[in-house]
């Protein structure tokens, strides 16, 4: 019962209705809807991608006819969609997950539109152009029939205070029924839908996180709590009821040993119990008895016992397996590798001793990573892991974190340019390797990029072979990553020009959102043809380099019958990249979290080739 253009998007169970038709409207229907699912009539089933017709400037689009074009129009289009157009802008591991998006987006009938527009004169300059990207970039950027259909307007699930409020009505009862769990995924929904201020203030919000805490202190989930509570407060947490909330952190502390900070926590449990106007004389009495009980344990102790404990971890670390043996050069690979280069063959690991099955040989954490879509809401898009008590972006519905911490890194520095654009990038068809370039860049700030530019003015197809390598090849360094291969001069024009404007789209998204400091123009700027030039290369890296990131799923807890492996995301590890492929491979990787860990599945000897496989095994 979906009204014609309209989006169900879910996520984690939480449903938005987002229509492309007018907001206006939706702001209308938003109390029959919330009296809907009050009575239970919430929809079970949700569109997975956007079409183009759901795009909000549908009528900006070309209808092209290929056979209404000239011959060089139809070969630059033919070129690209005979030869490039599955293994654009993505690996082929990723094609099973990424076709049915690509088809149904929008960019590639701009493609061809713009082919169609812009005259046989600017497609003979590009072969003049191809080798130089800045110069492409400025040229695509200036292209009139692109410039003139490219309209960038913000598309994303909002939040919804008629669902909250139903999620948390229900969350209350359960908690009341000593139903925890039920109650813990209600809450879940009624945060994840819970509107916040400009201000990132929301009364409504810090209240669901401490009844939401509550329910994760009576789960013994007290790390959860923990970030529940500091998030609570830094939202805005009513001072009258603030006494409850440092009572229940101090609590969680004493869990984990740091009593130091716990008994600080009581302190300003005590101190804002003054401010608790609507307390009853009497509870009032009883709950500071109970605090001034608590601080005299810590007054009268010793002072060992009121001290922290440095090797308690309040979070728990991703499970890593050690490297017994670690390269000096290559921190995350074992020092039973070594690196090579031949021209013709590129580099390639060998074994520098005999190497045993099972052996760890790398434990790597990625340069740049992104959730699968289907998977946002079901995985912290920071990290990967799964999530129990999922944190909100103040923004959007569609992502979530499994921690304050990843929250934090993740709203200071890439997700204010993506958050309002999610939908947009789902409606262009743009495959995972196109969110990865957009990711490349938006991790990282402008003045880092123009701090560093170094790193990307040359290309060396060379770099990270051990003979030649002097410093230590770290897996976070931009220059390692920009190193990686990526094909230019094999490529047709009809795939580079392809590139050229999907990057120039995610240039006009990135001045949409505030990246740059100045306002978008028809010609670009000198920062603008940098980012737009190092944000093609990655495109290019990104389709031979990136690993898709799977997770093991279990239909049941107790028997892996029916589990699988489902591809999560993509990320790009630069020192894995190194290794090539092969279809009998010697080494298997898993994943734990962003983390990818390789073990040999062979008896490699020493001077063989380590390979891995970019895809299926054979034999599968």
């Amino acid at each position: 019962n979906v009204r014609s253009k309209q989006v169900v998007s879910t996520t984690t169970g939480v449903r938005s209705v987002v229509s492309t038709q007018s907001k206006q409207w939706y702001q209308r229907q938003s109390k029959q809807w919330y009296q809907r699912r009050v009575h239970g009539e919430i929809l079970e089933k949700a569109a997975a991608a956007l079409t183009c017709e759901q795009v909000l400037y549908v009528s900006c689009f070309f209808h092209v006819k290929i056979q209404d074009l000239s011959v060089k129009q139809r070969g630059l289009v033919d070129t690209f969609a005979q030869e490039n157009l599955q293994k654009m802008s993505r690996g082929e591991m990723f094609q099973e997950y990424e076709d049915k998006r690509r088809k149904e987006g929008f960019f590639p009938q701009v493609y061809k539109g713009v082919c169609s527009a812009m005259g046989e004169e600017n497609i003979d300059k590009l072969e003049t152009l191809r080798d130089s990207m800045p110069d492409l970039i400025k040229f695509t950027y200036e292209l009139k029939c692109f410039r003139d259909v490219l309209d960038i307007k913000e598309f994303y699930p909002e939040k919804n205070q008629y669902e909250s409020k139903a999620k948390k009505d229900y969350g209350n009862k359960a908690y009341k029924e000593g139903k925890d769990l039920d109650a813990l995924y209600l809450y879940s929904q009624a945060i994840v839908s819970t509107p916040v201020g400009k201000d990132g203030k929301s009364k409504d919000l810090a209240v669901l996180l401490a009844n939401r805490s509550a329910v994760l202190f009576s789960l013994k989930a007290f790390h959860l709590a923990l970030d529940d509570i500091n998030l609570a407060f830094r939202v805005g947490y009513p001072d009258e009821l603030a006494y409850k909330l440092y009572d229940r952190k101090a609590k969680c502390l004493i869990a984990f040993k740091q009593m130091e900070d716990a008994g600080e926590a009581y302190k300003l449990a005590l101190k804002y119990l003054d401010k608790a106007n609507k307390l009853s004389a009497e509870k009032k009495q009883q709950t500071q008895r109970e605090l001034m009980q608590a601080l005299n344990f810590f007054k009268n102790a010793p002072a060992k016992l009121t001290k922290n404990d440095p090797d308690q971890e309040l979070y728990p670390t991703p499970e890593l397996p050690e490297i017994p043996k670690k390269n000096e050069l290559y921190p995350v690979m074992s020092d039973a590798v070594t690196f090579k280069y031949e021209e013709g063959r590129g580099r390639f690991a060998v074994a520098s001793r005999d190497i045993t099955v099972g052996d760890v040989i790398t434990v790597e954490k990625a340069i740049v990573s992104h959730m699968l879509p289907e998977y946002m809401g079901k995985n912290c898009t920071h990290c990967f892991k799964t999530m129990k008590a999922p944190l909100p972006c103040n923004t959007c519905t569609k992502v979530m974190f499994c921690s304050l911490k990843c929250r934090d890194t993740a709203l200071t520095t890439y997700h204010k340019y993506e958050c309002k654009l999610i939908d947009l990038f789902l409606s262009s068809g743009m495959s995972i390797i196109c969110f990865l370039a957009y990711r490349s860049i938006t991790q990282k700030s402008l003045q880092w990029f123009k701090d560093n530019k170094n790193l990307f003015e040359n290309h060396d197809k060379t770099s990270g072979q051990t003979k030649e390598q002097k410093d230590v090849y770290e897996s976070g360094d931009y220059r390692n990553y920009f190193n990686l291969v990526n094909h230019h001069s094999e490529r047709k024009t009809g795939d580079i020009f392809h590139r050229s404007m999907f990057t120039v789209f995610l240039l006009r998204c990135l001045q949409s959102q505030g990246y740059f400091p100045n306002a978008p123009s028809d010609t670009p700027t000198e920062d603008e043809v940098f980012i737009g030039t190092i944000m093609m290369h990655f495109l290019e890296v990104l389709q031979f380099n990136a690993h898709e990131v799977a997770q093991f799923e279990m239909v049941s807890k107790t028997s892996q019958e029916g589990a699988k492996s489902a591809f999560i995301g993509a990320a790009v590890y630069p020192t894995l990249a190194l290794f090539n492929h092969s279809c009998d491979p010697s080494i298997v990787r898993y994943y734990v979290e962003d983390y990818v860990v390789v073990q040999a599945i062979k008896n490699i000897f020493k001077g063989e080739e380590i390979c891995e496989n970019y895809g299926p095994i054979f034999f599968h």
